[in-house]
């Protein structure tokens, strides 16, 4: 058993702990029941106030894994701290409020190992859960879809999500790939640099970076499960995020142009800009927008107003 695990490649596994108390022992034993066994798991308490770091310790006492406390210092930089501490040739991250499913790692080592080398993740589908680990739907339009890349490909009908997978024109008309459950090479994410420690959307900013210089190949499977809760969409959040948003496609122009996925980028520019404008941020908006490009941008968003409008009358 030994000889066989040895001859696989090492996973390391980084669980970034911030205030899910009541989730990270469920997010801990996902990673450490895997069928694959040639894992290493590094815990990272990133200065929780609700006692995680206190139960992680005892935690720690039953079950082998890498622990470490620190004060707060951001998603971003508890990442590469954990990606400095990896010996793996492989990188998976968990959310601490999220689980692998028991195939998770196996499956995506095994696409991963017959991938070509430019493939630098793989990546499979997230089954959505409640706050209770109940499987949930999310609604887009008038149906429901229980996994994350189903809901994503519904939600945007334009883009061929599974056929383009984590391409660059895909993913700068959104982020759709499930961080838990990827699977990246750790050399690629070197290359690139590590997580951006000064932006953002840390993740779909990785993602575009990866797109840039290497490939992404989806698996369809689903190997995780993704905890949705009220904490999740909050207004403030809500806000913040839409701008943030905003933020990273200012700097992914350049990019875009020399692609050729201006198209892509201006309807996800003005569609999140547009998300603005309904929650009454008009002065924002404006900031944004050149004045020879409020033409464009009222054209674009010409059906979503009449709907809109439409929808009050009807009330």
């Amino acid at each position: 058993m030994t000889e066989q695990i040895d001859r696989n490649p090492l996973v390391s596994v980084i669980i970034p702990s911030y205030n899910h108390k009541p989730y990270v022992e469920s997010a801990i034993l996902s990673v450490l029941n895997q069928s694959y066994r040639n894992t290493e798991l590094i815990v990272i308490d990133d200065g929780s106030t609700d006692g995680s770091a206190e139960f992680l310790t005892e935690l720690n006492k039953e079950h082998p894994f890498i622990f470490l406390s620190q004060k707060n210092r951001g998603l971003s930089k508890t990442l590469n701290r954990g990606i400095s501490m990896a010996k793996g040739s492989y990188l998976s991250l968990l959310a601490s409020d999220d689980v692998f499913l028991p195939h998770k790692l196996e499956t995506l080592v095994a696409a991963m190992e017959q991938s070509e080398r430019d493939v630098a993740v793989v990546c499979g589908d997230a089954a959505f859960m409640d706050g209770d680990g109940h499987p949930v739907e999310r609604a887009s339009g008038n149906n429901r879809y229980a996994t994350f890349i189903n809901y994503y490909q519904a939600a945007f009908p334009a883009i061929d999500i599974k056929g383009a997978f984590g391409s660059y024109r895909t993913l700068i008309y959104n982020n759709h790939i499930p961080a838990m459950s990827a699977l990246m090479r750790r050399s690629a994410v070197e290359d690139i640099g590590l997580f951006s420690e000064d932006k953002a959307l840390e993740d779909w900013c990785l993602w575009l970076r990866m797109a840039r210089r290497f490939s992404i190949r989806y698996i369809d499977d689903v190997v995780a499960r993704y905890r949705v809760y009220e904490a999740n969409s909050s207004i403030t959040l809500s806000m913040r995020l839409t701008l943030d948003a905003l933020d990273l496609l200012d700097r992914e122009k350049p990019f875009c142009v020399q692609r050729d996925c201006l198209r892509e980028w201006r309807d996800n520019y003005y569609r999140t800009l547009f998300t603005l404008l309904e929650k009454g941020e008009i002065v924002r908006v404006l900031r944004r927008l050149r004045l020879r490009d409020i033409p464009s941008f009222l054209t674009h968003n010409f059906l979503r107003i009449i709907s809109k409008r439409l929808g009050r009358n009807r009330r």
